[in-house]
């Protein structure tokens, strides 16, 4: 079911004309095992207009530095509103979120994904 669930992200990507976007069988497994691990089992339907601005500026943000490690986690994990806590860890890390440029201790427990919080943030 996954090569079949991978052939169908091709076909839709090719009459999208969107040959760029296309994942390997391999990224396109590992997305899919990770999506699955994570993914909260309290998934409340969202309102209203989703907000693009954040996801995109942290996937740019993500791929600027060559010397980046981490990947940006996929967009079912960012967006699902499940078990996202902050935790603090042992290093500074500079802020994923756009724009910012401060740097913190605290990250997404779920995401991994350096964030800002605190008095006076979004």
């Amino acid at each position: 079911t996954i090569v079949n669930s991978w052939l169908l992200h091709k076909r839709i990507q090719k009459q999208k004309s969107d040959n760029n976007n296309i994942l390997p069988l391999m990224e396109f497994r590992e997305q899919l095992a990770l999506s699955l691990c994570k993914l909260g089992e309290n998934n409340t339907p969202k309102r209203g207009r989703p907000s693009n601005d954040i996801e995109t500026g942290i996937i740019k943000k993500g791929k600027l530095g060559t010397r980046q490690k981490e990947m940006a986690p996929p967009k079912a994990i960012r967006t699902d509103k499940y078990d996202h806590w902050p935790i603090t860890g042992q290093k500074k890390t500079r802020c994923k979120k756009p724009g910012c440029k401060g740097f913190t201790f605290s990250k997404c427990e779920k995401c991994n994904v350096s964030l800002c919080c605190g008095k006076g943030l979004e």
